[in-house]
């Protein structure tokens, strides 16, 4: 008798046959091998058995009172949820025409009585290597389906995003001319008011406090308008500066360090990362270059200050540290929060696709959704730069995420950090 098969082991096979011998015979034979063995002496016990617990492999006996192995193997092959599992027929029967009706009715195999045991063996074993192999080719399937679904999805939003970034930029360099209008007004006001104060004769007393209280208020509103205009038109030139590199898909020199500085201005948008959370920002001091699309850095900061974000929901005091450094031929920078952190058993399986520890997009459920390929993507952009991506606990008691990159090929840091 051959040795256990590893490839194999732990199988469930299902015998059907109303002869008690042949359970205990066949059974034996295949728990030796360490299959496990689930039995059935009728059609409908068996039916019974295969929707409760579909197993890898079935051996159907032809001939059984009532329902017979033919009508057995048909009902089984009717449902989509079960007609893959490989049947192989034991009989007596030795005409081919019902060798071919099992056929025609799906089955996988035929095993003739009397039979040898290495014959049941190898026939088994095939049918079950087949099955796996076959869940495996379905299973793989289906991801790259869903890769390729959600990579569908994010190409028509980049290309709803550079559409997007171009009426943005439409809209926002018309707004430079009249912002630049409203801050020259302000400015002339401020002008022309110490002019006028200068014209007030001092011996007016009676008539120069109200004027004067008047004047006080215009140049105090004018200084308001002064400064919204100049943060607004320091705003708009972001935008633009923003949506040219949205647009853009060459790798170029960029300092690290002023890339963080304009995704935490856009993070500004969301108020509760800009009100709610306790934010650390510590940089390097040095200049730090690295040869990227700087939007694909960009994505990868985003993608992990929304992680940080979304484990600290339940938060009372949200914290999140962003650093930045250099390290030997490599720029490093970080996310960290004080959120509950990553269990140690499944940090290796974070960057899988479609693995996520938050509720699936299109389920009903509170709190933060993910589709899975967040960090997947993230790792995939990191690898193409040859960098890298740690995830360790942080020192508040999170998740810490540390993306190295290779030194930009123009520059050297001036310090380490």
């Amino acid at each position: 008798m051959q040795s256990p098969d590893p490839d194999i082991q732990d199988a469930a096979v299902l015998i059907v046959d109303d002869v008690p011998r042949n359970l205990q015979l066949l059974g034996k034979i295949l728990a030796l091998q360490n299959y496990e063995v689930m039995v059935a002496t009728d059609g409908q016990q068996a039916l019974n058995t295969v929707e409760k617990k579909p197993p890898d492999a079935i051996l159907l006996d032809v001939m059984m009172p009532g329902m017979d192995g033919f009508e057995v193997c048909e009902r089984i092959k009717s449902n989509p949820k079960l007609k893959d599992i490989p049947i192989l027929f034991l009989t007596a029967k030795t005409e081919i025409a019902d060798k071919i009706k099992g056929f025609e009715l799906g089955a996988s195999d035929y095993i003739d009585k009397p039979f040898e045991v290495s014959e049941v063996l190898a026939r088994v074993r095939t049918q079950v290597r087949l099955k796996r192999a076959q869940d495996t080719i379905k299973n793989h399937n289906q991801e790259l389906e869903a890769i390729l679904k959600q990579r569908t999805k994010a190409l028509v939003r980049a290309e709803r995003q550079a559409a997007i970034s171009l009426l943005i930029e439409g809209i926002v360099h018309n707004f430079k001319n009249p912002l630049t209008g409203i801050l020259g007004g302000s400015q002339l006001i401020q002008r022309y008011q110490n002019k006028v104060e200068d014209g007030i004769d001092p011996h007016l007393e009676e008539q120069n406090s109200p004027l004067q209280k008047f004047l006080e208020i215009v140049q105090k509103n004018a200084k308001i308008i002064e400064n919204a205009s100049i943060q607004l038109t320091n705003m708009v030139n972001s935008l633009m500066v923003r949506s040219r590199e949205d647009r853009s898909d060459k790798i170029e020199p960029t300092d690290l360090n002023q890339l963080i500085h304009q995704e935490l201005q856009f993070l500004d948008t969301n108020l509760r990362f800009k009100h709610d959370v306790q934010k650390e920002i510590l940089l390097a001091p040095a200049k730090l270059t690295i040869d990227v699309i700087p939007l694909e850095i960009g994505q990868v900061f985003q993608n992990l200050i929304g992680n940080a974000l979304d484990a600290l929901v339940e938060h009372t005091h949200p914290a999140i540290t962003i650093e930045s450094g250099a390290q030997g031929e490599s720029v490093w920078f970080s996310v960290s929060d004080n959120g509950p952190g990553i269990p140690e058993d499944i940090r290796p399986k974070i960057f899988e696709p479609f693995f996520t520890t938050k509720a699936k997009v299109d389920e009903d459920a509170d709190g933060p959704k993910g589709t899975g390929l967040g960090l997947h993507a993230c790792l995939e952009i990191v690898n193409v730069y040859n960098g890298r991506i740690e995830v360790d606990p942080s020192d508040t008691g999170g998740a810490k995420f540390t993306v190295f990159l290779p030194l930009g090929r123009h520059d050297t840091p001036s310090s380490e950090a």
